[in-house]
């Protein structure tokens, strides 16, 4: 079970790698640059990778990781 947890944890941690990378590189280009599109694309790949193993918001350990995450600065 703690395997199960590091990789999640790994997820989540690339998510929001992704996520910070894409809230910088928008405020510098743009939202609409080709660059933000492909990165934006990227990060929506690995949410519905998380979303498919970990049951997204109808999980407790999803809830509970995606919410503590999504209170992050921008």
């Amino acid at each position: 079970m703690g395997e199960l947890k590091l990789e999640q944890n790994k997820l989540i941690f690339q998510i929001e790698q992704l996520r910070m990378q894409l809230c910088n590189l928008a405020k510098e280009k743009g939202i609409s640059h080709h660059s933000v599109i492909e990165l934006s694309q990227e990060l929506d790949n690995y949410i519905v990778q998380y979303v498919r193993q970990y049951g997204g918001r109808n999980s407790k350990a999803g809830e509970q990781s995606l919410s503590r995450s999504s209170s992050l600065p921008d």
